[in-house]
């Protein structure tokens, strides 16, 4: 893989988080940021599986 074409897949990749993000409820952001912040485990499992749900149904649009 080039150099550039690495660079766009990240981009991509980049992007599609913010757009996640964007997309996430108020209570499912502040929890994923509570999780990370507090380093609490069962919070940031939470977040990362809502965070995977939403990239799917993107996904499959």
């Amino acid at each position: 893989m080039t150099g550039k074409s690495l660079a766009k897949k990240r981009a991509g990749i980049r992007r599609e988080y913010r757009s996640v993000l964007k997309n996430m409820n108020g209570e499912e952001l502040s929890s994923t940021w509570y999780g990370f912040w507090n380093k609490d485990e069962e919070k940031m499992k939470q977040a990362e599986v809502a965070a995977a749900n939403l990239t799917n149904e993107q996904l499959i649009k």
